[in-house]
């Protein structure tokens, strides 16, 4: 079972690419996202890793690991999606900003090829399920315009500014 982490600050993507518990290789690269893009496998896997992340933009730290964790899905045997987030550990002591060769990602492109891409179906199980995330976010913003719009309707200009403040807390 091969495991990627992603992390990117700024413009730089440092990854981790362990491939598995008994052959214990782990590939570490940093590079930037367009040079990402230029190699396909990772580069969806790194797509891939944007739909299963919880917040993509913070990591958290946790008490009980005592480090910083991201929350994630996992694709067990690229045959299903885990149900729910799961805590990844990521140690920040291993980021760099130092970006990995051209020759150094090059002698290690086999192994980047070898890793097994999710499949179709995940992946559009994946974007289905943002786009659900997605509707029903609007969903919530649209009623919250309507009642704030309604709000405005029934209440005079000259209201104290502090009574409507509680009356919104109320309704939104």
């Amino acid at each position: 079972m091969v495991n990627i982490v992603f992390v990117k600050c700024n413009n730089i993507i440092n990854i981790t690419i362990n491939f598995g518990l008994l052959n214990e290789r782990v590939l570490t690269l940093v590079i930037t996202e367009d040079k990402l893009k230029t190699i396909p496998p990772l580069w969806l896997c790194y797509v891939s890793s944007l739909f299963l992340t919880d917040d993509t933009s913070d990591m958290h730290f946790n008490d009980t690991y005592r480090d910083r964790v991201i929350y994630i899905k996992k694709i067990c045997k690229n045959t299903y999606i885990t149900e729910h987030f799961i805590v990844e550990v990521i140690d920040i002591a291993d980021i760099s900003d130092i970006l990995s060769t051209d020759t150094y990602i090059e002698e290690n492109l086999h192994l980047i090829k070898e890793i097994t891409l999710i499949s179709p179906n995940l992946f559009y199980e994946l974007i289905e399920d943002k786009f659900s995330n997605i509707e029903r976010l609007l969903m919530r913003c649209e009623m919250t315009v309507e009642k704030i719009r309604a709000l405005n309707k029934i209440i005079p200009e000259d209201f104290p500014r502090d009574l409507y403040n509680i009356i919104y807390m109320q309704i939104v």
